[in-house]
């Protein structure tokens, strides 16, 4: 494996990580509004098509006492489902009686995406401060030719210590939100 095919490798790595924490972090942001807004009941038998919930799930979650508990308990199963909240979007607009909501939900997925990847970003430069893995892959590359092993083991620990180091990374923003 080439150091060139690392970088790219790493960034899938880090986007594909970073695209499913927004919208977790998003429902728990909003879950006091969203609680007072949504009727859970209105929305079981779309979610329920699309398998998002279960008989048993919806019998749960009707069983709670009031409206807020109910929806907090919905939110509790859409944040579990990576496709839970696109659901919810998509149930709200079949409903048409809630579409201010539209707006409201994609507007904060947004601003908790921005701030995860400026922060990533932030962490990306103060480890390259630290490691100087920004040079690694240069210096590698000068003393290929001199060294005596196989020159991949070189680039398969790196793309260990990255891919570790990363999804550190990830886990602490994670645990910070």
């Amino acid at each position: 494996m080439h150091a060139v095919a690392l970088r790219p490798l790493l960034l899938s790595i880090q986007k594909a990580s970073i695209t499913a924490v927004p919208r977790s972090c998003a429902l728990e942001r909003m879950r006091p509004y969203l609680c007072d807004k949504i009727i859970a009941e209105r929305h079981f038998d779309y979610l329920r098509s699309k398998k998002i919930l279960t008989r048993e799930d919806t019998e749960e979650i009707s069983s709670r006492s009031s409206s807020r508990k109910k929806t907090g308990k919905l939110l509790d199963y859409l944040a579990e489902n990576p496709k839970g909240l696109d659901a919810l979007i998509e149930s709200i607009r079949r409903e048409r009686t809630q579409n201010f909501l539209l707006q409201k939900i994609t507007d904060v997925v947004l601003k908790v995406k921005n701030e995860k990847l400026e922060a990533l970003k932030g962490t990306n430069n103060l480890s390259r401060s630290y490691s100087d893995e920004s040079n690694f892959f240069d210096k590698t590359k000068d003393k290929e030719s001199t060294q005596m092993h196989h020159p991949e083991e070189d680039y398969i620990v790196l793309f260990l210590f990255f891919f570790l180091t990363n999804i550190f990374k990830i886990s602490c923003l994670v645990a910070d939100t």
